[in-house]
């Protein structure tokens, strides 16, 4: 067994599938989820990301899920010889596959709030952070003008 893959994830696989515990709460935004604190400047577009970001949680612990079944299936892979290995290492690319995908559509939701079916309910009539930015930089820009 590679212990350099199994250590790191081991810690993956209790990371995610807590997360996945609290999946349903999170999508009916009944958990207490900490938003960064608006002081934090470090969110490339501001804090329109920041508002953004637990939008995409239910769709990132998916993928971190699929990331987790993707690195099972690699060892089970290098653990078995035969038709097992092979079988495993088929499932492999389709988990990783699926985590791509899952990851793209992470970012749409953060970016542009679409598609509408895997963005929590109570945030489907919100902007995406693109938008949200947009308006933001438009806003500080007349108000700097007004202030002229």
């Amino acid at each position: 067994m590679n212990l350099k893959l199994f250590i790191p994830l081991l810690v993956l696989a209790l990371i995610s599938l807590s997360a996945l515990f609290l999946l349903p709460k999170i999508w009916r935004t009944e958990a207490d989820v900490q938003r960064p604190e608006a002081t934090e400047k470090w969110w490339p577009f501001g804090e329109a990301l920041r508002e953004s970001f637990v939008r995409g949680l239910p769709v990132g612990i998916l993928a971190a899920n699929a990331l987790t079944v993707t690195g099972v299936l690699v060892l089970v892979e290098e653990s078995t010889s035969g038709g097992t290995s092979q079988a495993a290492a088929e499932a492999a690319w389709i988990a990783f596959l699926v985590f791509v995908g899952l990851i793209l559509v992470d970012l749409s939701v953060t970016l542009f709030n679409r598609p509408k079916f895997v963005v929590p309910p109570a945030a489907r009539d919100e902007l995406g952070a693109i938008a949200l930015w947009w308006r933001s930089r438009k806003h500080r820009h007349s108000r700097r003008k007004a202030a002229m």
